[in-house]
């Protein structure tokens, strides 16, 4: 795998593993995760220029990197740019390999289903809630475990929506089955551990 594109892979891994600090009580904590944040996208914007994927280079530049830390709904937000732009690079380099320059560069082909270029991704709210439809189908429908090593649902989950006419990867139903696991109430997510 090239360098820049594991440099931007290894960036995406530290967005993911970032939390905010602090509370209403500890505004400083709060400020200062809103400054680290940036300072992400500020490296990731840095790092993908080495890349030769002009589509990607461009939401990079799009970003509002310059939030004011003291706005923590400005920096949920960039945040919630910054997560799903490393779940789409994830994504581009199962679905098409590890030289961006071969990957389609049209916003069009990166999202089939869109509307066209100018669709805006989904507000964190929206997501959140397609998110815990996810899990809550999962483990009520399904009988998913959170705490299981392995699980034979997210092959059943891909096997019932072939049957249905409707494609989907395995590790994209594990992706999200993962993402909305941060959602259940802690009692349920520590009670199966």
């Amino acid at each position: 795998m090239r360098s820049a594109l594991r440099r931007a892979l290894g960036i995406a891994d530290e967005i993911d593993s970032f939390r905010f600090r602090g509370s209403s009580d500890n505004p400083d904590a709060l400020y200062y995760s809103i400054v680290h944040l940036r300072e992400i996208g500020i490296r990731w914007r840095v790092s993908a220029q080495s890349l030769n994927h002009p589509w990607f280079q461009n939401a990079l530049g799009q970003l509002p990197l310059d939030v004011d830390p003291n706005d923590f709904n400005a920096g949920y937000e960039l945040y919630a740019e910054l997560r799903g732009l490393a779940d789409w690079l994830r994504d581009a380099v199962e679905e098409w390999g590890d030289n961006p320059s071969s990957w389609p560069s049209s916003p069009q082909f990166v999202n089939p289903g869109s509307d066209g270029p100018d669709e805006k991704p989904l507000h964190t709210k929206e997501r959140e809630s397609l998110l815990k439809l996810v899990i809550g189908m999962a483990t009520a429908y399904h009988g998913y475990d959170p705490s299981a090593d392995r699980s034979e649902i997210p092959g059943q989950i891909v096997s019932e929506l072939d049957r249905v006419g409707l494609s989907i990867d395995i590790g994209t139903v594990r992706k999200f089955l993962k993402q909305g696991l941060e959602l259940l109430p802690k009692a349920t997510n520590e009670e199966d551990r």
